[in-house]
């Protein structure tokens, strides 16, 4: 339900016992590194089960969303500068080296098991 500002004043909203600005969240806020560093260790551990538990496509699965991690945080920190783009996409190529190597199987692919 909206309730009529009076001038010079903003409209409320109120509902389930609770009122807020509009415009305002009425939820919890969780600071901004909290959630980034929250995030990558849950990335890290879920990747770090599925390599012990011989889970590949977890761990795969782990290290795409890690390099969404990655990608995002980098650019957001360093901007879309040339040097960034480079080193990002030199990284990005070694980390796909790296994990294609690991679902290899003594030299061949990696089958499913029953």
């Amino acid at each position: 339900m909206i309730i009529p500002a009076r001038p010079g004043r903003r409209a409320k909203i109120t509902g389930c016992g609770l009122t807020a600005r509009v415009g305002r969240a009425a939820h919890l806020h969780v600071p901004e590194i909290a959630f980034i560093v929250g995030w990558a260790i849950v990335i890290v551990a879920v990747g770090a089960w599925g390599a012990r538990t011989n889970r590949r496509w977890v761990v795969t699965t782990a290290a795409v969303f890690g390099a969404i991690e990655f990608y995002t945080q980098w650019f957001e920190r360093r901007g879309a500068e040339p040097w960034a783009i480079i080193v990002a996409g030199l990284t990005i190529v070694a980390f796909a080296i790296a994990l294609w190597r690991y679902n290899l199987d003594r030299g061949r692919p990696a089958t499913f098991a029953a």
